[in-house]
């Protein structure tokens, strides 16, 4: 059985789904990044701290993925591709993928050092400025690009670049800003055209993601799928741990019979409108009531006697409203 993080690492974890999510979050589907081309690297970064005579200290401040992408030109050339997965929306998102993106050129630059120490010792450096940056002039890092793959109940409302999270600089230093962006791919807005091409267990887990939310996409799915009638064990555990589902996987079956979900997929849509609807009277009660300058502690009371919220979910309605 999976919880949601290791769930995402498996789904997302072959290079073929990579691939597809790659080609989503750059090229809105077009077939640029190809599987046999990506290959997994550890996540693990360096950071320089005084008190460590080594110089360098693993950090846990690390990607949920690494890649390296071969170009396949001819050339040496390569991309590294940090991948995120979120299933809630992080308003630091970009922060975060700022300093992981800084530690890992900085491995980089590390590593070209300890290969240098063990070749040719100190003499791998022509200068001293070389030897006190432990970089020659003509060593090059790898750039990281990033991608958030987020799989929340919600529409994702966090920054999309660097720049959406930081004050902006005084007009007069605008020629030295910077920036960096990483796409988010939002797996529900993916176009069900794009997801059928998709490789076969992200293929699937998509599908039921897509059809918990429209009984009517559902039945098609059903109809038209036949893959995803009868999954295998392993997807079905994907989609429990990934959307939370109640779908009873018995211990005895390695195939589940996704038609026997329907029932309950369409009761959770109609459990999940009601929820809706109640939050909608409630935000509604709250505009009426601040009109009327209706005292706080009165509008708590009424979230939770009436529209049964919880206090903290009261108080937390009656903040963002």
């Amino acid at each position: 059985m999976f919880d949601k993080d290791h769930a995402a690492k498996v789904l997302f974890g072959n290079s073929e789904a990579v691939a597809n999510l790659l080609n989503e979050a750059f090229f809105q589907g077009r077939a640029f990044f190809h599987p046999e081309n990506l290959h997994p690297l550890p996540t693990e970064a360096f950071i320089l701290e005084a008190k460590d005579k080594s110089g360098a200290k693993q950090t846990s401040a690390t990607w949920d993925a690494l890649w390296r992408y071969d170009i396949g030109d001819g050339s040496n050339d390569c991309l590294l591709i940090g991948m995120e997965y979120q299933s809630m929306v992080n308003y630091f998102m970009h922060g975060r993928l700022f300093l992981e993106a800084a530690l890992n050129i900085s491995t980089q630059q590390r590593e070209i050092d300890m290969e240098r120490q063990v070749q040719w010792g100190s003499k791998g450096y022509s200068s001293s400025e070389e030897y006190l940056s432990r970089f020659r002039k003509e060593d090059k890092v790898v750039k990281p690009l990033v991608v958030v793959v987020y799989f929340g109940e919600r529409e994702w409302d966090g920054p999309l670049k660097l720049n959406d999270i930081t004050r902006p600089l005084p007009s007069e230093f605008a020629e030295f800003d910077y920036d960096m962006k990483a796409p988010v791919v939002d797996l529900d807005k993916i176009p069900i055209e794009r997801v059928l091409g998709f490789e076969q267990k992200l293929k699937l887990v998509l599908l039921y993601g897509l059809g918990r939310k429209d009984p009517g996409l559902l039945r098609r799915i059903l109809a038209e799928e036949p893959g995803f009638r009868k999954v295998p064990r392993c997807v079905a555990e994907l989609i429990q741990a990934m959307y939370h589902t109640k779908i009873q996987i018995p211990d005895n079956k390695e195939e589940i019979d996704m038609c026997l979900a329907e029932e309950l997929m369409i009761e959770e849509g109609r459990i999940k409108g009601k929820q809706e609807e109640r939050l909608e009277s409630a935000e509604r009660y709250i505009q009426v009531c601040r009109n009327a300058n209706t005292p706080h502690t009165e509008i708590l009371s009424v979230l939770k006697s009436v529209f049964l919220f919880s206090g903290q979910e009261a108080a937390a309605l009656l903040r963002k409203a």
